[in-house]
């Protein structure tokens, strides 16, 4: 979980990206609702939150290597989100399949 202070960073820096009309990529594939679910996750190895990924984006705008790099790593943290949730998914039913299979009569 990030601290407020990250948290508050992040939610000025997407309302000022919101309202501007710029075109960039980061504007385009960070959704309200993507922005909601990632905000207030940490990478497990290096503790990094998304405003690490996307804060030289929110500086330069403009900037398409960057934004490529903000787009990349967001996928990325996705990727380790979901990896995560399969991974606690297959323990959970190994255990309830164990936990049944030690319960049931023989």
């Amino acid at each position: 979980m990030v601290d407020q202070a990250v948290l508050d960073k992040l939610e000025a820096g997407y309302a000022k990206l919101a309202a501007s009309d710029s075109k960039s990529l980061l504007k385009k594939f960070l959704t309200k609702e993507m922005f909601d679910n990632l905000k207030t996750k940490k990478t497990p190895s290096f503790g990094s939150s998304l405003l690490d990924v996307i804060q030289s984006g929110k500086l330069k705008r403009q900037s398409i290597v960057l934004l490529m790099h903000v787009y990349v790593n967001i996928h990325i943290i996705i990727c380790i989100v979901l990896l995560m949730h399969v991974y606690v998914n297959i323990h959970l039913i190994l255990y309830l399949l164990t936990y049944s299979m030690e319960q049931s009569p023989s």
